[in-house]
């Protein structure tokens, strides 16, 4: 069994900052790293075949807004894109990687959103392929 020791992110923002922890709790127990960049954060495998590639995200927007996402690739390769999708409206692709697309949504702190994340999160398989 994993502990968690609870990380930090550089944005500013109190809501942000509670949606963090409560997904990197979630993933840490995936086994997900994560990397914190000027207005997201990144979780990825512990060893990605190609560096760094994220496999979730959460992204800051102006206006206090944030939108988590998935990496399509990765819900495509584990045959999950068709239980993920209903969950998500919004297709992005997020700079500096913009041909890389996510499915996701924009959330707030609130019990409906932390529920969509975490069903999402739990139909990530423990022995993904990525």
């Amino acid at each position: 069994m994993l502990t968690w020791k609870k990380r930090t992110s550089r944005i500013i923002s109190e809501d942000f900052n509670k949606i963090f922890t409560f997904i990197d709790f979630l993933l840490i127990n995936k086994k997900m790293s994560q990397i914190n960049f000027k207005g997201s954060i990144s979780w990825f495998p512990p060893n990605p075949k190609d560096g760094k590639q994220t496999i979730v995200k959460l992204c800051y927007y102006p206006d206090n807004k944030f939108m988590f996402g998935i990496r399509k690739e990765y819900t495509d390769l584990n045959n999950i894109t068709e239980e993920v999708t209903p969950l998500c409206t919004h297709i992005l692709g997020v700079p500096p990687q913009s041909t890389v697309k996510f499915l996701g949504f924009f959330v707030q702190y609130n019990k409906p959103d932390l529920e969509k994340i975490k069903t999402i999160i739990d139909m990530m398989p423990a022995n993904s392929k990525y």
